[in-house]
């Protein structure tokens, strides 16, 4: 019999692991969410994805978080970030065990998940350590920075396996790197570390060796924080429409959202900080 649900097996495997994604909760507003299935190298499944979308949907809608770090757990002393999507399931709809209409929908789903994550109004940065293959990259790509370890792996292999990225992989790598780099890293299932990544630009930090990933990436979350918050949102949101709409459309969002910075109690404690030479405290006001 067919399935119709790719996640019947995930609430089997939900109620042995209850919390695929593990969110601690930081000083100055900063959230990190972990994603929890070392068991299965971090691997995406469905249920993941569920819970993923549900914690960044309310970290965007929580007006005290300042940032967002995603970074993975570890097992027995080995550090990754994520082996990219659960096999299992593609060779369930590849084998017709899932309805090809309910991928379809499943994917678009994925999709959207990412891009809640591109457009939230709160940063988020990937911490990446060990190996970020597929949809783990494109879940990196959705983040406004990544950061890595120089042993990480990065790579978008789905060519290898008679597919493509398609859950925004290939939009935003063009956006990030441009059509001859992202060809190559796509056509070649070209596999980078991250002292290359870096090199390219798909990186935008590298840890050192004292640190992890997670560690540079908390610094850079503790220096966002302590800028005002609406301005960062407000930012943010300009940013993201640059890649939307036209030119003229954009500058006017400029404008809309500097009016509406200039009536904040922020923007009266940043100037004031400024010609008092004080450390601004920012209430996100």
């Amino acid at each position: 019999m067919k399935n119709t649900m790719i996640n019947e097996r995930d609430a089997e495997m939900r109620d042995e692991n209850p919390n695929f994604i593990l969110k601690e909760d930081h000083d100055d507003g900063i959230v990190v969410l972990r994603l929890n299935r070392p068991h299965k190298r971090n691997a995406l499944n469905d249920a993941l994805f569920q819970e993923l979308k549900e914690k960044v949907r309310a970290i965007s809608n929580d007006s005290t978080a300042r940032a967002c770090i995603i970074t993975g757990t570890s097992e027995n002393g080995n550090r990754f970030f994520s082996a990219g999507i659960d096999l299992n399931e593609i060779v369930q709809a590849l084998q017709g065990q899932v309805d090809p209409e309910v991928v379809l929908v499943k994917a678009k789903e994925w999709q959207d998940t990412f891009t809640e994550i591109a457009h939230s109004p709160i940063p988020f940065i990937c911490a990446i350590d060990g190996y970020c293959y597929g949809a783990a990259l494109e879940l990196a790509l959705a983040c406004d920075f990544r950061v890595a370890e120089p042993t990480a792996k990065l790579g978008l292999l789905e060519t290898k396996l008679g597919v493509i990225p398609d859950l925004g992989g290939i939009t935003r790598l063009t956006r990030l790197l441009g059509v001859t780099r992202s060809k190559r890293l796509i056509f070649l299932s070209e596999v980078l570390s991250g002292i290359d990544a870096h090199h390219v630009g798909l990186i935008d930090w590298l840890a050192s060796n004292e640190e992890s990933s997670l560690e540079t990436a908390m610094k850079i979350a503790r220096t966002i924080a302590r800028n005002a918050p609406l301005a960062i949102r407000a930012s943010k949101r300009v940013i993201q429409s640059c890649l939307e709409v036209s030119e003229a459309e954009s500058l006017a969002l400029e404008r809309e959202e500097q009016r509406l910075l200039f009536k904040s109690k922020d923007a009266l404690e940043g100037f004031l900080a400024a010609l008092q030479k004080r450390a601004p405290q920012f209430k996100g006001e």
